[in-house]
């Protein structure tokens, strides 16, 4: 059964998620089951989240009942949870990689309950708190930046404090002052990557209908809308707006290099695969900056030549990258 369920799950990370399928391998084999898990019960969380076809209220029970999943495995309501969950996601979730995992929501907590006691406290309490910030955020708009940070904080902070925790609690090589550089940037991690894949997503959020993650400050000062944002006619201030988008993600860059350094000697996979992370996000970041097509194009995809150099040698694209 549990040869079975890592089976799924690693083939499950192929169909919902190219980037995150390129470096969750590469971790550890002592943290990979619990990362793997970890990101694919945040996905089907977020697929109920997402679905704007359901009310807020229905959407909240939702994710409060994967959470009451992910948080008491063993529980004899537990089955019965799954059960009523895979029943309306073929009503909720419209992805079909979506969901196939959340009708296999079972097969991941098979997987789930080979962990480590202290793994599922460590994921019970994240994806807990990232289920908060999914319940604020269904009633609340990203008015401000800081209001975008808190946002990134839930969604994606939330991870890098996972991931920190794992590797901490595993780690016979992590020194104090490593701890103490981990535990000061995690979530500087989390936005980072984060908002990147926001600026990317600008156009094909904003016209199926999803929620706008862009600060509605950033157009106010612009004098557009963010629809009006993507007529050629208001270029020039979208192209403000997304040089402000930028500069603000980019802030965290220094941060996030030094958590990396910090990573313990015990632990190259999971530098390598937090380098790769990163310097793809860098490389985006690039592409994006100053482009119109994130207006009026597809959104825009790091080349393949490019993804390769990187995971040929990680951590010489991460030193080179540094000068």
């Amino acid at each position: 059964m549990i040869d079975k369920a890592l089976h799924y799950c690693r083939s499950a990370l192929q169909n919902v998620s190219r980037s995150f399928a390129l470096t969750i391998p590469l971790v550890e084999k002592n943290i990979l089951v619990p990362i793997l898990v970890g990101y694919l019960e945040a996905r089907i969380m977020d697929s109920f989240e997402d679905e704007g076809v359901a009310p807020a209220k229905e959407r909240v029970r939702h994710i409060r009942k994967v959470l009451q999943v992910i948080q008491d495995p063993d529980s004899r309501r537990t089955a019965r949870r799954v059960q009523e969950l895979v029943a309306v996601a073929s009503d909720l979730v419209a992805n079909p990689h979506y969901l196939d995992l959340a009708k296999n929501m079972g097969t991941v907590l098979d997987l789930h309950r080979t962990m480590d006691p202290r793994a599922q406290l460590a994921l019970a309490r994240w994806l807990g708190t990232m289920g908060e910030g999914m319940e604020k955020y269904l009633g609340k708009s990203i008015q401000t930046f800081a209001d975008l940070d808190d946002y990134c904080y839930y969604v994606g902070g939330t991870v890098g404090a996972l991931l920190t925790e794992l590797v901490a609690m595993q780690s016979t090589a992590l020194t104090p002052g490593q701890h103490t550089v981990l535990q000061r940037h995690w979530n500087d991690f989390g936005l980072f990557l984060q908002k990147v894949n926001i600026i990317r997503d600008f156009r094909h959020d904003l016209l199926a209908g999803e929620k706008l993650f862009w600060p509605r400050e950033v157009f106010a000062a612009q004098g557009i809308s963010p629809q009006e944002a993507l007529l050629p006619v208001h270029q020039d201030r979208a192209l403000a707006a997304l040089d402000q988008m930028v500069q603000k993600t980019q802030h965290h860059a220094p941060a996030v290099r030094e958590y990396i350094r910090a990573i313990p000697a015990d632990y190259p996979g999971f530098r390598n695969s937090s380098i790769i992370n990163f310097l793809l996000g860098e490389e985006t970041l690039a592409r994006v900056r100053g482009n119109p097509d994130v207006f009026y194009g597809e959104p825009v995809k790091v080349e393949r030549a490019c993804v390769d150099r990187i995971l040929a040698d990680p951590w010489a694209q991460f030193c080179a990258s540094g000068n």
